[in-house]
């Protein structure tokens, strides 16, 4: 589906201003840096900015991805997708929100 491919791409475009972040910070940002609901759409640092506008998912325009700073090595990008295939990589766990469970994940091993 063509929402799929969208937040399949939108994890991977956010991925890479996270892992610039961590390039330059050397440390991957907070948790609460990136959005999960109606808030800052942008990830920042001092003057850097890293990702403008953080995607929305194109489905629900108010819902951001779930993002999961798991530890200083390790994060955890998730999404709803509507079909779901065995080569996806299931989600961190939790929730998308609206109460939607997440079944697909980006992650730094």
């Amino acid at each position: 589906m063509g929402r799929d491919s969208k937040r399949k791409a939108d994890l991977e475009q956010i991925r890479s201003a996270i892992e610039l972040y961590r390039s330059d910070v050397g440390s991957y940002p907070p948790s609460d840096s990136i959005p999960h609901d109606c808030g800052s759409h942008s990830l920042i640092y001092q003057t850097d900015t890293y990702m403008a506008t953080i995607p929305t998912d194109p489905a629900c325009p108010n819902q951001y991805y779930r993002y999961y700073l798991i530890d200083a090595n390790h994060y955890c990008l998730c999404a709803f997708t509507e079909t779901f295939s065995s080569g996806d990589t299931s989600c961190c766990g939790g929730s998308c929100g609206n109460g939607i469970t997440c079944n697909y994940a980006v992650k730094n091993p």
